[in-house]
């Protein structure tokens, strides 16, 4: 049976114009909580847009700074709970500029995406339970390893652009449901 209610959520996101997504991968064996997540990138935001977008970025309109809608998926006891993200970026980035040379921000290389990863990263993660640092990058094998080759290194947050906002938004929404509230905004207001 269709779910006029998520239809209707899907064809409104689907008329805002996100750049990325961002995926966070289930770990069964270290979790990371939603509040977690929600912190950690309310700390990335603030920096990315105080940044790319200029000091003033609290008093812009959502489309002139970076911000993220995530809804989380598993944690059903069928699935591990991981989390898909959308980030919306404004289509004016403010990089400041000395005569003709571009001065780019502090401790940055000029891209946001890059500075979202690498901030990521950079922030430790402990264990709740055991208080453990987790580890950010992990060595796995690709479907097509060979024994003698060297492990991919793979980082629990994927960010890719996105190709087609529709089918982003399906895809992050194919768990929606209006009763359990599966999803949040980061970065929309400060």
């Amino acid at each position: 049976m269709l779910d006029r209610g998520k239809i209707e959520i899907q064809k409104w996101l689907s008329t805002i114009p996100f750049s990325h997504r961002v995926d966070i991968e289930p770990s069964p064996s270290t979790p990371m909580t939603k509040t977690e997540i929600e912190q950690r990138f309310r700390k990335i935001l603030f920096h990315i847009n105080k940044r790319y977008v200029g000091g003033n970025f609290p008093k812009y309109e959502p489309e002139f700074k970076f911000w993220l809608l995530w809804m989380n998926e598993g944690g059903d006891g069928l699935q591990e709970n991981h989390y898909h993200l959308l980030l919306h970026s404004p289509s004016k980035i403010y990089k400041p500029t000395v005569g003709k040379k571009r001065v780019l921000p502090k401790r940055s290389l000029g891209s946001p995406i890059f500075d979202m990863m690498t901030m990521w990263m950079r922030e430790p993660v402990v264990n709740p339970v055991t208080g453990s640092v987790r580890k950010m990058v992990t060595q796995k094998k690709d479907q097509f390893h060979i024994g003698c080759e060297s492990y991919i290194e793979h980082l629990p947050l994927q960010i890719s652009k996105i190709k087609s906002v529709v089918s982003s938004v399906i895809y992050d929404t194919k768990k929606y449901h209006r009763q359990n509230d599966g999803w949040n905004i980061i970065g929309f207001v400060h």
